[in-house]
């Protein structure tokens, strides 16, 4: 644990200058690690018939830009399987995003709090944590597989 006494404007700025930065990414970390714990709450949910809407799914990472994770699935009828419950599914079910979000409001407060002093204590940024999920949805164009970075590219023909 970390304790700074300040007492005057030009202390504050000397202790944010060292420390900032590190808590500022301690915190991005737990923000990715929540989201991570979303998304693998979420996948046993995830209606599936082909994997395709499963594979679709991401994780974004937080930066100074976007302080926040979030989970996105990049599948063009993600949001109707979601969203339309009366609709069966042999494997997952409807609301399969929010079900897994729901589980994970209750104690959301400690486990950040944990989470922060853990990634302060080692030093890590988002980008450390070692995970096989994609850190942004990925769409599925022409029966195929891409990515959001290919999926944004124009088709061309030669």
């Amino acid at each position: 644990m970390i304790k700074m006494k300040v007492t005057g404007l030009q202390q504050v700025t000397k202790a944010l200058n060292k420390h900032g930065e590190r808590w500022e990414n301690a915190a991005y970390t737990a923000a990715y690690i929540e989201g991570l714990e979303v998304y693998w709450t979420a996948r046993p949910f995830t209606p599936q018939l082909t994997g395709a809407l499963r594979w679709s799914a991401g994780v974004t990472r937080p930066t100074s830009k976007r302080p926040y994770s979030f989970v996105a699935y990049g599948a063009k009828y993600a949001v109707h399987v979601h969203e339309r419950t009366n609709i069966p599914h042999r494997i997952g079910q409807s609301k399969y995003l929010e079900a897994a979000y729901h589980q994970h409001t209750s104690g959301f407060k400690s486990r950040l709090i944990s989470n922060m002093k853990k990634s302060y204590a080692r030093k890590l940024s988002p980008g450390m944590v070692n995970t096989e999920v994609p850190t942004r949805p990925r769409y599925i164009l022409h029966g195929r597989f891409r990515s959001t970075a290919t999926a944004a590219a124009p088709a061309t023909s030669n």
